[in-house]
């Protein structure tokens, strides 16, 4: 475009001018100011927009749906803790700590603080029953005859068993 007072400005920068006026150089926008047949074509193309936008309208159905357009903005990285899955990863982290703190008990058996003297006793029975089932297995006659039986180098008859052992000499009740 030439800086001439005579020459005006073409369509394409008028419309520019209804678009962005910054697009515009500073001549261009003081042309656009004083120039009155500049004015009035800026004017009438305002007006016939206007008129296109008022049809367009009219004429276009109702939307049901709402559009989103995108962010003018960059989505900051903390934004995406907001969206939807924070509610699914809030629920798992929570449902993961219930079954960290509650499953170990259904694997472990932890014994009360009281019962542990129970316990205690319970195992030195335990300890003595068993030293006395090995004593009767190297021994099996009771203390109290132990002092009358032969010495293990003597030759024992079936007699003295009898004696030791009554029930098998006694006769049983039902011969009788």
């Amino acid at each position: 475009m030439r800086h001439d007072k005579n020459v005006h400005l073409d369509p394409q920068r008028i419309t520019m001018s209804l678009i962005d006026e910054q697009d515009l150089t500073m001549h261009e926008r003081d042309h656009l100011e004083h120039c009155p047949e500049c004015c009035e074509a800026r004017r009438l193309l305002a007006g016939r927009l206007d008129s296109i936008s008022e049809q367009a309208l009219r004429f276009t159905p109702v939307s049901r749906m709402k559009v989103r357009l995108p962010a003018l903005e960059p989505v900051k990285p903390s934004t995406w803790l907001i969206r939807w899955p924070t509610g699914a990863v809030a629920v798992l982290a929570s449902l993961a700590l219930v079954l960290a703190l509650v499953l170990p008990q259904f694997f472990t058996r932890t014994i009360p603080h009281g019962t542990r003297a129970d316990l205690a006793r319970e195992m030195a029975q335990d300890e003595r029953f068993t030293a006395d089932v090995r004593q009767l297995e190297e021994n099996p006659f009771a203390s109290a005859y132990v002092e009358i039986l032969p010495s293990s180098d003597s030759t024992m008859d079936d007699d003295a068993f009898d004696y030791m052992d009554p029930m098998e000499t006694m006769p049983d009740v039902m011969d009788i």
